[in-house]
């Protein structure tokens, strides 16, 4: 397992495979704050205030986080890069 710190967070990397994915210990130092600007409104979502998880996860997915998009493309849940572009 190789830790890793970036913007306040610490994931552990389990080295399982080619599909290998961090998790994130709940420690983020700027949750708070981050939850105060997330406008993600999915219901539920463990990365809520986690940017850095967040980040990786859309990354990872093709996507991009909640933050890139204003509030009538937030709401369509529709992360794509083009749906980025459309709405721009």
């Amino acid at each position: 397992m190789v830790q890793y710190s970036s913007l306040g967070c610490s994931f552990n990397y389990r080295a399982v495979g080619p599909a290998a994915k961090p998790e994130v210990m709940n420690n983020c130092k700027n949750i708070k704050k981050n939850n105060a600007m997330c406008n993600c409104t999915y219901a539920g979502c463990p990365r809520h205030g986690i940017c850095c998880e967040c980040l990786e996860y859309h990354r990872r997915s093709g996507e991009l986080p909640a933050c890139y998009f204003n509030k009538t493309a937030e709401a369509t849940y529709d992360r794509s890069v083009e749906n980025y572009i459309k709405t721009r």
